[in-house]
């Protein structure tokens, strides 16, 4: 008897079975590959939306204004805020003078909270979890102070402002130097004086 040319039902089943092992291997691999996919966006959206929010503190400072003398928009900083005058606010449009109002709290114990007061509006910008958060402030020979300013003849702005986050031991410190004049020039303030 002449064999005929094909497969045999063993055969047969034997590739079916190797091809559902070999499709059920590839289907859990994309269902894994789509769950890194997506927790590594969460994690990458969740790290620029914390730039961004650091950035708005870094600008706000960065552009600080001296303001005139008996101005409401004079700095002045503790270890828990600053009040300042800056022509970049978080809520309008860059180059309107403002005045800002950044504030550290503790809504929970070991959790702390940076707020920016724009007004009367009030944003949360930045949340961790730590025994740490306050500001310091620099002065143009680099000397840290808990307060600003600190002494009479002090320049209105400091030099720098840092925001101390985290924990003790590993402190995020997030700098800030203000680029233009720490005092109010003194042609402007002769013609607010007349």
């Amino acid at each position: 008897m002449k064999r005929q040319a094909g497969f045999t039902l063993l055969e047969t089943l034997v590739v079916l079975v190797l091809v559902a092992l070999i499709v059920g291997v590839l289907a859990d691999g994309g269902s894994r590959l789509g769950d890194l996919r997506q927790r590594l966006a969460t994690r990458v959206e969740g790290a620029s939306d914390r730039a961004m929010r650091i950035g708005w503190f870094r600008q706000s400072v960065a552009n600080a204004l001296p303001d005139l003398p008996g101005g409401s928009g004079l700095f002045h900083g503790d270890a828990q805020s600053l009040t300042l005058l800056t022509l970049a606010p978080v809520g309008a449009a860059g180059g309107t003078p403002t005045i800002l109002i950044w504030r550290l709290s503790e809504p929970a114990p070991g959790l702390h909270r940076l707020e920016v007061q724009e007004g009367d509006r009030t944003l949360e910008t930045l949340t961790w979890r730590g025994p740490r958060g306050l500001f310091a402030y620099l002065d143009a020979a680099g000397m840290q102070h808990a307060r600003w300013p600190d002494a009479d003849g002090a320049p209105q702005l400091p030099a720098a402002v840092l925001l101390q986050s985290g924990a003790d031991e590993t402190p995020v410190v997030t700098f800030a130097a203000i680029a233009g004049a720490k005092n109010v020039p003194a042609k402007l303030l002769e013609a607010a004086q007349r």
